[in-house]
């Protein structure tokens, strides 16, 4: 049989526990202020000159991803299925990249700040996002 300690025998530790878990706390909330936020008020912390999205399982992968402005992005379908990424007609930014049949993969550059939300044509539950930073 397992025997816990009673109240009594637990003392000061509720005190020294709850002491601890507020300083955890403390530096958690300190930590990541060191951002740099460029002029357009938009952080280009975690952007790449160049980035990749697969496409796997129906989805794209990342959901999100960070490039730097004239940074690109290689989008390869790794489905058996065709799929594209293209952004509505019209949009400001406007890409596809075309029919990307099983091991295709096709490069898109990015010049303008801005962030381009982009889906598959045949697949239209299929959403991304591209932002791109100064």
């Amino acid at each position: 049989m397992i025997r816990l300690p009673g109240r009594a025998e637990w003392g000061g530790m509720g005190k020294t526990l709850a002491a601890a878990t507020a300083s955890v706390a403390l530096l958690a909330a300190g930590c990541g202020g060191d951002e740099e936020k460029t002029s357009s008020g938009s952080s280009s912390a975690g952007a790449a000159d160049s980035a990749k999205v697969e496409i796997a399982e129906f989805d794209y992968a990342p959901k999100t991803i960070r490039v730097k402005a004239g940074g690109a992005v290689t989008f390869t379908n790794g489905d058996k299925a065709p799929h594209t990424a293209e952004t509505e007609n019209g949009a400001k930014g406007a890409f596809e990249t075309g029919d990307l049949g099983k091991g295709a993969s096709k490069k898109v550059t990015f010049e303008k700040p801005g962030r381009y939300s982009y889906h598959c044509a045949f697949h239209r539950f299929m959403t991304g996002a591209v932002e791109v930073v100064e």
